[in-house]
């Protein structure tokens, strides 16, 4: 189905760390610091001391969440978004459907879970400024009542400054077919840089995987698209709309 977002392996390595956050909470008695685990050359882990102390269980833990995270990298390549020592990353997928349903169009908020948008807006799925004319508003939502759109160009911060990953994205082309969307993610002082081109239609749903990490802006351009009846080849129709924008903090 090109409509469902690809998210689940990401989903599947998200539940790795569900089962380790839990079984973190089993307690066991204390006992004095010494290490409990050793690594070897070969990858494998081994848990040291007694049985029963929390020591071992956190050993435990931290060997299966490192067998579960490595069975999923096997299969994907997603799992990159994680560091090296297999400790989870935490993940937010913004979708707007929090913000006040607006008939029209409205700013993001100044902050939105903890990201600065400029150059983004919001708004419900129909054009209603013009219903009889094809949107592609509806298209890339995922969920309603609301989806997020830009004019032409948008950035993304985080309100911190720090640096982010970011995951995936759906979108489509607001008014015009074959919009141009060129995403780039950079990092202030260094040469970190990604980039992606996309082309957009009104009418299909386009799911975007990015996977990149690191980085601390990101922007996305919209520009060209396809002459199209009652419409000028302005960038004033060079209107994009994203939903389910997934980042890992």
């Amino acid at each position: 189905n090109k409509d469902k977002p690809i998210h689940t392996p990401l989903d599947e390595i998200d539940q790795c760390c569900q089962t380790y956050e839990t079984c973190k909470i089993v307690e066991k008695s204390d006992t004095i610091p010494y290490p409990y685990k050793a690594s070897f050359e070969d990858g494998t882990i081994e848990c040291l001391n007694n049985k029963n102390t929390k020591a071992h269980h956190q050993c435990q833990c931290d060997l299966e969440l490192a067998q579960c995270l490595h069975k999923r990298q096997s299969e994907y390549t997603t799992n990159l978004l994680y560091i090296s020592d297999n400790k989870c990353n935490p993940g937010v997928v913004l979708n707007f459907d929090d913000l006040l349903t607006n008939i029209t169009s409205k700013n993001i908020p100044e902050v939105y879970h903890n990201f600065t948008f400029t150059g983004g807006h919001y708004t419900v799925g129909k054009d209603l400024t013009n219903p009889t004319r094809p949107s592609g508003y509806a298209t890339a939502m995922v969920s309603s009542p609301n989806v997020l759109y830009s004019q032409n160009q948008m950035t993304i911060k985080r309100t911190d400054g720090q640096p982010f990953s970011v995951v995936s994205f759906s979108a489509a082309a607001a008014f015009v077919p074959n919009l141009k969307l060129t995403v780039v993610g950079t990092r202030q002082y260094s040469p970190i840089v990604f980039n992606e081109t996309v082309f957009l239609q009104i009418t299909t749903r386009q799911n975007v995987e990015l996977n990149w990490s690191g980085i601390d802006m990101l922007t996305f351009t919209g520009t060209g698209g396809k002459s199209y009846p009652a419409y000028s080849e302005k960038c004033g129709d060079c209107h994009f709309a994203i939903d389910d924008l997934r980042f890992r903090l």
